[in-house]
């Protein structure tokens, strides 16, 4: 049986990002969200350190830190990092360097779940789970180790292969929004070879407008009412794909000219 997607008023946010008054870089409005963010934004993958299965390396968390508040005072208003980014490491460098940052100097702050580690082990790939109860837990660790009270981009990292339905890790992410938690909820990686079509659809259905944010979706594209690009920490392009063709997107995909 399809569950039944619910749907939200957007909430206030806890503290109101508003670089845009003083930055010289472009923004663009965040798909159907209420989020402007600048067309650059700082990626928290590396800064996450070695020591995990798909770490960079070892990583000097001083200059991470100072590293993050040069990119804040040149006009960058979001971070996006991962629970997975070095098991946790990333988003607590994060927390140090906006240590002390006045509410209205923050910049907008995403994260992502669905990628479990083994603390016991690792160096073994995290284990790729949307369980209901997994997306709270691991949401509840993001607030605690971010020490924000929300986060303002909360984004399923990669596929579910627990065999949980769409659905219910949809849900899970809804109740999170309607309870203050998350701000707006999101999909970063997909593989449109597996149930992200399905998704896709249940959320047409049921009236939502539907954004995609990634680099492999040439796939479900018309179910998409806008295509926001992300690449390497950049808005690359929009695209509608209703008009464009598989080419032109594929081309704004890979970031070409």
């Amino acid at each position: 049986m399809k569950r039944a997607i619910r749907h939200h008023r957007p909430l206030e946010p806890v503290y109101h990002p508003d670089m845009t008054r003083s930055t010289t870089l472009a923004t663009r409005r965040l798909g159907t969200s209420d989020l402007t963010i600048t067309t650059v934004g700082f990626g928290a993958w590396a800064i996450g350190g070695g020591g995990w299965a798909f770490g960079w390396g070892p990583q000097d968390d001083e200059q991470s830190i100072a590293t993050i508040r040069h990119a804040l005072a040149r006009g960058i208003n979001w971070i996006d990092t991962a629970a997975v980014y070095g098991l946790g490491h990333s988003e607590e460098v994060v927390r140090r360097a906006l240590e002390g940052m006045p509410a209205a100097d923050r910049p907008y702050v995403f994260t992502k779940c669905g990628m479990v580690w083994d603390d016991a082990d690792r160096m073994a790939s995290p284990r790729q789970t949307l369980r209901p109860e997994s997306i709270r837990r691991e949401c509840e660790a993001s607030l605690r180790r971010l020490g924000v009270e929300r986060i303002d981009l909360y984004q399923f990292h990669w596929p579910d292969q627990s065999g949980t339905a769409i659905e219910d890790s949809w849900a899970a992410m809804i109740r999170l929004v309607e309870e203050g938690k998350v701000r707006a909820a999101g999909v970063c990686g997909t593989d449109p070879t597996r149930d992200m079509r399905r998704f896709l659809i249940a959320l047409r259905d049921a009236g939502s407008a539907v954004v995609l944010v990634s680099a492999e979706l040439e796939e479900v594209t018309a179910l998409a009412d806008r295509l926001l690009v992300i690449r390497g920490g950049k808005i690359v392009g929009e695209v509608d794909p209703k008009v464009s063709s598989a080419e032109e997107i594929g081309l704004m995909m890979t970031g070409g000219d």
